[in-house]
């Protein structure tokens, strides 16, 4: 999408949607997905509802199927797809507040474990 004014706006608000889920999920350890999930759905909720559909166009696919999807890997492999997968999931989640708490919580995207290998490197 060509820049402007409210894309930036939506931009912005994914943007402290991060802040906001670090400072509500410490200590535990999000993953990468579990932020970029929480931050895109505030990205596109907060968005201009015209522009919103123009860039839902612009990728297909119909979100995704369950919650394994929403990895780290889907998220590095295509950001600009995950997100718009995680969007048009979370219009299919009842109880969608809910669910957001819960991914804050760590309840859905399971977390980053320790490597017990780290401290012999």
């Amino acid at each position: 999408m060509p820049p402007s004014a409210e894309l930036y706006r939506a931009a912005a608000s994914h943007e402290i949607a991060h802040s906001a889920v670090a400072c509500h999920s410490e200590p535990r350890r999000l993953t990468v997905a579990a932020h970029e999930y929480v931050a895109y759905i505030v990205f596109f909720a907060t968005m201009d509802p015209k522009l919103r559909v123009e860039v839902l166009k612009k990728f297909p696919g119909a979100g995704f199927k369950s919650t394994g999807q929403i990895s780290d890997i889907n998220h590095i492999v295509d950001p600009n797809q995950f997100g718009v997968d995680a969007w048009r999931h979370y219009l299919t989640v009842k109880g969608g507040e809910r669910w957001l708490r819960d991914v804050i919580a760590g309840k859905v995207v399971p977390e980053i474990p320790d490597d017990p290998d780290a401290s012999s490197r």
